[in-house]
């Protein structure tokens, strides 16, 4: 990871987080509070009282001075990088003469890269494919798109399967019919899903179907409001979350109601995310029009598009832990450190990425065409090289705990690829 101006301090693996701060005097007081950390890098916030701006600000790392830059704010994030995994630091800042605290801070360990592979591929005849998936966990697991197999007879089946679910022992391929606007019965493809428990999952059509407890259930959606098939699905629960779809159309259901949202396009938005954003302090939706090549913030229902993305290239979905360091899938792996600006990952070969998501800062997948499957383990990206086809479209993926799951298509078959660390 590159460096940027601002400068930071570091935290621990599965870090409490704590503070610190000087003893007020005639010079103020510097309070000091852990916020992120990676495995070679980390951020603080440090509040100052008593302190006027423009006066000096120095960095100390084991006594050694590693950053000095000017007090602009009273609140500020600092940022260390160039660290190495699993290691205890000793930390302080100093501002006109008054010093921190001495603490320390443990770097995060890596992860590890060894995964053991399934792969499953469905259809029979026709093109088949998974768009999306969904990890509730080991044992549920639903994976959407259009199955097209033979029946009992093997003849010809022109009726699609749009789920399969995994059972812990099998995948089970299923059926889900919707209602159209003309109140008929409808079978097709489903682009999308959100996961959230057993019982709580969306899925996304041109409407949202909604499982709970046990049985398919319809959110009404009316085309005033959201007039698209949905490309992604990203929220907090079933009753606050938002939908992305072609031709500018963005909505957010609050359990109740649905609000059609101006997201400042006309285009086709493909993924739509969220975060808590530590740094900011907000909830920061994004999403991605790969035609426009631009990357959408919204904040409190005000959208932007000058995200710092000018890389004259496509983007497609956006990941971040908490909101200090952000990672990109595009033709290529970007990454933004405190919305600063976004340098291209070097280790990564260039290539269309799809989708990324990730643990923690020490544990993002990313997977795209080609067969593209790439882990950051904090410190090293692998690429899975048994993968590379270029038949492969890797469209989507879903990365929880230990448990990794892509979905896409294959030579005009349905594909996923269960992956388990070891």
């Amino acid at each position: 990871m590159y460096k940027l101006f601002y400068f930071i301090l570091i935290i621990q693996v599965l870090f409490t987080v704590s503070c610190d701060t000087t003893e007020s005097d005639k010079n103020g007081t510097i309070f000091t509070e852990l916020a992120d950390a990676s495995c070679t890098e980390c951020w603080i916030n440090v509040e100052t009282t008593g302190i006027s701006l423009a006066e000096d600000l120095t960095l100390y790392r084991d006594n050694e001075i590693v950053q000095t830059a000017t007090l602009t704010e009273s609140n500020t994030v600092l940022y260390d990088s160039l660290l190495s995994p699993s290691q205890t630091y000793e930390y302080k800042v100093k501002i006109a003469g008054t010093t921190s605290k001495e603490y320390f801070v443990t770097t995060m360990d890596t992860t590890s890269h060894d995964f053991s592979w399934e792969t499953f591929t469905f259809g029979e005849h026709s093109s088949s494919v998974l768009n999306d998936v969904a990890i509730i966990d080991e044992n549920n697991i639903w994976a959407v798109g259009e199955i097209y197999i033979n029946d009992s007879t093997g003849s010809v089946d022109p009726s699609k399967y749009n789920l399969a679910i995994w059972d812990g022992t099998r995948w089970n391929i299923r059926r889900v019919y919707f209602t159209n606007s003309h109140g008929q019965s409808f079978l097709a493809a489903i682009n999308s899903i959100n996961g959230f428990s057993n019982t709580n999952i969306l899925l996304g059509m041109d409407q949202i179907i909604l499982w709970h407890e046990n049985d398919f259930m319809e959110i009404e959606l009316s085309t005033s409001v959201f007039n698209s098939w949905i490309n992604s699905i990203w929220g907090k629960n079933t009753n606050d979350f938002y939908i992305a779809g072609n031709n500018g159309n963005l909505a957010h259901y609050n359990g109740t109601t649905w609000t059609k949202i101006d997201g400042g396009t006309e285009n086709n938005i493909v993924s739509v995310w969220g975060v808590e954003n530590q740094f900011t302090g907000n909830e920061e939706i994004y999403y991605t029009v790969p035609e426009e090549e631009a990357l959408y913030r919204m904040v409190n229902g005000q959208y932007t598009n000058n995200t710092g993305w000018d890389e004259n290239r496509i983007i497609r979905q956006v990941w971040s832990d908490k909101g200090y360091s952000f990672y990109a899938a595009s033709v290529g792996v970007y990454t933004n450190n405190l919305n600063k600006g976004w340098t291209r990952i070097e280790a990564v070969d260039e290539g269309l990425f799809m989708e990324i998501e990730g643990n923690a800062n020490n544990d993002v997948f990313i997977a795209g065409l080609g067969g593209r499957v790439i882990h950051f383990n904090g410190s090293t990206w692998y690429e899975y090289d048994k993968f590379r086809n270029s038949s492969l479209f890797l469209l989507s993926l879903d990365y929880k705990d230990n448990l990794i799951v892509m979905t896409g298509t294959i030579n005009g078959n349905a594909v996923i690829i269960k992956g388990v660390r070891q």
